[in-house]
């Protein structure tokens, strides 16, 4: 259970690259976000919901605002690109409150949960060695 943790983690965090870190600009550059959740947010401020097409809704005016604290982050990446930039973002905030003792929230523990599906079966160990 250990190593699908870490696979999970590992997912999430190739997610946030995605999201992030991987940007291109006119020039084809690649450059580095810096992003910052302003301390007047909180993670239900996102007022995620999940609706029946299976599409995540949130308050986009949260996402804008973390946009305006963050360093190199297109907020067009957001809002026009793949469903997964702002997934990567919500879930990235979310394993950090997590960690921290933060109370779950339904539908960023339904995202999690998919990840897990997704990881392969015979990826699993029951210790840190990488050994079943």
């Amino acid at each position: 259970m250990i190593r699908r943790s870490k696979n999970l983690i590992e997912n999430l965090c190739a997610i946030m690259v995605n999201a992030f870190n991987s940007v291109w600009d006119s020039t084809m550059e690649q450059r580095k976000a810096k992003v910052v959740i302003p301390e007047h947010l909180s993670f239900s401020d996102l007022g995620l919901k999940r609706l029946n097409t299976g599409k995540i809704e949130l308050d986009w005016n949260v996402v804008k605002q973390i946009y305006e604290s963050s360093e190199g982050l297109p907020l067009e990446h957001l809002e026009e690109g793949p469903e997964d930039n702002v997934v990567g973002l919500i879930l990235g905030w979310y394993m950090v409150i997590r960690e921290n003792g933060s109370e779950t929230d339904p539908v960023a523990e339904q995202l999690v949960a998919e990840l897990m599906e997704k990881e392969p079966e015979g990826d699993s160990t029951d210790d840190e060695s990488g050994r079943a």
